[in-house]
């Protein structure tokens, strides 16, 4: 089941918490949306869930208008940011609890239970209580919770940031093979942009109460659409340019070429650092010389710095560039991406 948001607006005040916001998430998708505080992801969130009223636009679930309808009606659940598990309930009390207020019968309920705990390994935990668990078995049963009310959506309102970042990336893996097991629509909320590419078939990218990009992982981070989405996701090197002919840019590193559309006579480029190559000889194609400022020895892969403008590259090459040693930079022709501030 599938969720279509058309121009969703609220207000807190004079204060505009979200802005004519529309996107439309399929069904079995796993859908981020990513933004910084305040931007507005929660609010919009909590209206999904029907936890808050918008104050004008349409929410639709499976083709089914619920703008209206209260969150006990609507088929979707939540796992909030701080998993809210109840301390005095076991393990097993915890994830069976919407389904006793429901009153479903005692067979139901111990078959949904029984399953919902092996399928996130929680079996040998069920008569435990919350205080005895790991933050990341807490997390699990949060989603046992919602998951055995079945239902269409689940929503996920930053559900690793309690969690240390070892614990986090174990985390993501798990919980994005869960939602590829089980088929179902999950939609999550985070700050965090390694959390959305890694988990996310398409992420939402908000700013100041409006959506600026969605698409998914790679379109977002190869092709940002303006400087706010290429310097919120990853590192970027922006500069300003100017067009010449159809695919040249005349930049404060010489004239170097691009082979996506240019939208503008001048504007802003951005290349991530992994995407300018390092040669110890002139490679002879949007390349310029410049002398290594600052290394740093990241294991996998280095970082350096140039003394021009704060330039960034990252290398997985095994040489040490110290501070000093001259090198040929190139610009990778199909990374060198021109920004649209107009989208």
């Amino acid at each position: 089941m599938g969720l279509e948001v058309t121009d969703v607006s609220k207000h807190y005040g004079d204060v505009p918490a979200l802005n004519r916001v529309s996107l439309k998430v399929e069904k079995g998708e796993f859908f981020t949306i990513l933004g910084p505080s305040g931007c507005g992801k929660t609010t919009l969130l909590k209206i999904i869930a029907g936890l808050e009223l918008c104050d004008s636009g349409r929410i639709s679930i499976g083709g089914e208008i619920v703008t209206k309808i209260p969150a006990n009606k609507r088929n979707v659940n939540t796992v909030f940011q701080n998993y809210a598990l109840f301390p005095h309930l076991s393990v097993y009390e915890n994830i069976a609890f919407g389904l006793r207020s429901r009153k479903f019968n005692r067979d139901i309920i111990e078959e949904r239970v029984g399953k919902a705990l092996e399928m996130l390994q929680l079996t040998h935990t069920s008569e435990r209580y919350p205080a005895q668990l790991s933050g990341g078995q807490q997390q699990r049963v949060a989603l046992a919770r919602a998951l055995v009310n079945e239902p269409a959506i689940l929503l996920l309102d930053e559900p690793m940031s309690a969690l240390d970042a070892r614990l986090r990336s174990q985390v993501q893996v798990e919980l994005r093979n869960l939602q590829r097991r089980l088929g179902k629509t999950f939609i999550m909320v985070t700050h965090d942009q390694d959390e959305a590419l890694t988990v996310s078939d398409r992420i939402a990218v908000m700013n100041l109460a409006t959506i600026v990009q969605i698409g998914t992982p790679t379109e977002i981070y190869e092709r940002p659409k303006n400087k706010f989405v290429a310097n919120f996701i990853g590192d970027a090197n922006m500069f300003e340019a100017t067009r010449t002919g159809d695919s040249g840019l005349i930049t404060e590193y010489g004239t170097l070429e691009t082979s996506l559309p240019i939208p503008w006579q001048e504007g802003a480029v951005v290349i991530r650092p992994e995407n300018i190559r390092l040669h110890d000889s002139n490679p002879g194609f949007n390349t310029l010389p410049l002398k290594v400022r600052d290394s740093i020895y990241r294991g996998d892969h280095q970082e350096i710095w140039f003394e021009e403008n704060n330039l960034k590259a990252k290398t997985t090459n095994h040489t040490l560039y110290r501070p000093g040693t001259e090198v040929w930079l190139e610009f990778l022709k199909d990374a060198l991406v021109p920004l649209n501030e107009e989208e």
